[in-house]
């Protein structure tokens, strides 16, 4: 022991350079640690805020929600002896939806179904969803210059959609949730 205090005593500037990169490296992996944490959340921040408790993949899917796809019979069998609230079939897409006033692109997840709005999370602003041509979408859309009573379209089917609503922690796959 009596020798290794002498020796870093001798180095001061050997071991203090030594201690400085393990300190950085610290510092490091907390930094990477923190900002995988926050990608991870914005990835599945919909799946996390969800009202729903469970999701109900097939087999096939490899445990990857956007290859999911369950028959109506499945579904039918899966949902019997449940209320309608506590289920809803859920249809999940990448898509680009257009504003209506200036031509600009969104790229969103459009998540649908006939029981949507039991999923969605908390609105921040604005209202519910009451029809089929009605949306709510996550705030992140907001710095893209989305408003309340905007109309998206979709290249597709050419339908508009008008905006009613804001929410918030609704990301799927890093775009934000209609």
């Amino acid at each position: 022991m009596f020798l290794a205090w002498k020796e870093l005593k001798r180095n001061k500037m050997r071991y203090g350079l030594i201690a400085v990169m393990m300190i950085l490296l610290s510092f490091l992996v907390v930094m990477i640690t923190g900002l995988a944490n926050g990608l991870s959340y914005d990835n599945a921040s919909f799946i996390k805020t969800t009202k729903m408790e469970h999701f109900v993949l097939s087999d096939d899917a490899e445990k990857k929600l956007l290859r999911s796809s369950i028959s109506e019979s499945d579904e039918k069998a899966m949902t019997k002896g449940f209320e309608e609230k506590e289920y809803a079939p859920l249809h999940i897409n990448m898509s680009t939806l257009t504003k209506e006033k200036d031509g600009k692109k969104v790229d969103v997840t459009v998540v649908a179904g006939p029981n949507v709005t039991n999923v969605i999370p908390d609105i921040t602003e604005g209202k519910n969803i009451k029809g089929n041509t009605e949306i709510v979408v996550d705030e992140k859309l907001k710095k893209k210059g989305i408003k309340i009573s905007d109309k998206l379209q979709d290249p597709i089917s050419k339908q508009l959609f008008t905006v009613v609503g804001f929410t918030k922690n609704a990301s799927f796959s890093h775009t934000g949730i209609v």
